[in-house]
């Protein structure tokens, strides 16, 4: 099996969700939580990414709602005031799209 076809990139969501409570527990100090948490999400991320918009999307959506979970978003991050706020999801794909453009 590929290692980016969407079931792993599911597995691998469901490994990162099972190591949450240890990983808030050992990092207290939000900076050092969010560093090992984009170390851990951020190739799940990339290769979801690589799969397509949609599994980025899907991707995107669950870690979202693990952090929430977690208390890592929520009413520290301020809510968008502009309800033409883009999504987190769709903010991802137009920055993927945008780097793609700028490539040299």
């Amino acid at each position: 099996m590929n290692n980016r076809a969407p079931t792993t990139i599911s597995q691998r969501i469901d490994a990162l969700v099972e190591q949450m409570p240890e990983l808030v527990a050992d990092n207290v100090d939000e900076a050092d939580f969010w560093a090992t948490y984009v170390r851990l999400s951020g190739p799940i991320i990339r290769d979801a990414a690589a799969i397509g918009d949609e599994a980025l999307e899907q991707a995107s959506l669950r870690l979202e709602d693990v952090l929430a979970q977690y208390g890592k978003l929520g009413p520290a991050i301020p809510k968008p005031s502009d309800p033409k706020t883009v999504p987190l999801g769709e903010w991802l794909r137009q920055t993927r799209k945008t780097a793609r453009k700028r490539a040299f």
